[in-house]
């Protein structure tokens, strides 16, 4: 019996407003039906094909609302999950100010009493402890221009969850090759 679970992060594709696809490298390795569930910040696009080739990706998909999903769309703004024993808190990020903000973000998510943050947004990866919470950024998967940033390199975020353990391995398109860098935490631990 496997005792861990496979996330995949991302966010910010913005296809097609200011990307037009999704990196081939990134194509390459990702495999179809691989993660337990598809964590997505939210400001993918219009497309419908799109949303297919995320969902394949993995046994569920969930999405929440950035600041360019159609106005009329039904995402929800946030969302809390689970995995291993950890709760994780979805969202966009763009209701945060200052943007990537580690006390506001954990302010705003502060209710719903979750273990990892994870928002998009300013379109840079980052991982960061804080009170004891994990906050991760994907940063944008198509490498898309963010607000603060107009030179972006794409990126996701894979999670392995034991228990309440998590190994965050974050790629990066550097140069034209992937970058992949690891993170190791554990709930009530300090980052390695």
């Amino acid at each position: 019996m496997n005792d861990s679970e496979l996330l995949l992060l991302l966010g910010d594709l913005h296809i097609p407003q200011k990307q037009s696809q999704i990196p081939e490298l990134f194509r390459e390795i990702l495999i179809p039906g691989l993660f337990s569930q598809i964590l997505c910040t939210g400001n993918i696009g219009l497309s419908l094909e799109l949303q297919d080739y995320l969902k394949s990706l993995g046994k569920s998909f969930h999405l929440v609302k950035g600041e360019y999903e159609d106005a009329g769309s039904q995402l929800p703004e946030f969302k809390v999950l689970t995995a291993g024993k950890l709760k994780f808190g979805l969202f966009h990020g763009h209701q945060i100010i200052p943007w990537g903000d580690s006390e506001s973000l954990n302010n705003y998510m502060r209710e719903q009493e979750v273990d990892v943050i994870i928002s998009g947004h300013t379109h840079e990866q980052k991982i960061e402890k804080y009170e004891g919470k994990l906050f991760i950024n994907p940063g944008s998967f198509t490498g898309a221009y963010g607000p603060l940033k107009l030179d972006v390199e794409p990126g996701f975020v894979v999670l392995e969850v034991k228990e309440k353990t998590i190994e965050a391995f974050f790629y990066k398109i550097v140069m034209k090759e992937v970058v992949v860098n690891k993170i190791i935490w554990t709930k009530g631990e300090k980052m390695k």
